[in-house]
């Protein structure tokens, strides 16, 4: 067996190794809003997140949403999952990061969410996570029309391992 390997001969990749170039007229990054476009509306999991039925977000501009989605993802990438009660002091990081002062109400509206989640079950799920990944790149060949390539190329928020699906 060791002799095959020494003298075997490399052939070509297989397909799902080969680089794929960007289009350069194509766009780089949706939101969850555009995905959910897509699809035909909210997706089922996005209605069931928690504590999103408590924040009034009728009179909401894109940029009030947009700071505390952006606040909040960030608070939930360097949240500790095995102690998430000092998700505090991880707000109060994030909001000094900005660079600009945070309104105390959009700072009670990350909070809330944050809270909510805490409380949920998916939190008690990425405690008992055999394994957790947290903004895990990924590409995903996809097959295309024509001749071009094409892939999904992002990032996972978050991946679990080892641990039972509800």
């Amino acid at each position: 067996m060791a002799e095959a390997v020494v003298t075997a001969v490399p052939g070509e990749a297989p397909e799902s190794a080969r680089v794929f170039r960007p289009d350069a007229q194509a766009s780089r990054f949706f939101s969850v809003s555009q995905l959910e476009d897509l699809v035909g509306g909210e997706t089922p999991a996005a209605a069931a997140l928690p504590g999103r039925e408590e924040l009034d977000v009728a009179n909401w501009d894109r940029d009030r949403a947009t700071l505390v989605g952006t606040l909040f993802h960030a608070v939930m990438e360097r949240i500790d999952v095995q102690q998430p009660e000092g998700w505090g002091g991880v707000l109060e990081a994030v909001c000094r990061r900005q660079g600009k002062q945070v309104a105390e109400d959009d700072r009670r509206s990350v909070a809330d969410l944050v809270e909510a989640w805490c409380s949920a079950p998916i939190a008690t799920e990425l405690q008992q996570a055999e394994r957790l990944f947290r903004e895990l790149d990924f590409v995903l060949p996809v097959a295309g029309a024509g001749t071009q390539p094409h892939a999904v190329v992002g990032q996972i928020d978050c991946l679990l391992v080892g641990v039972a699906v509800r």
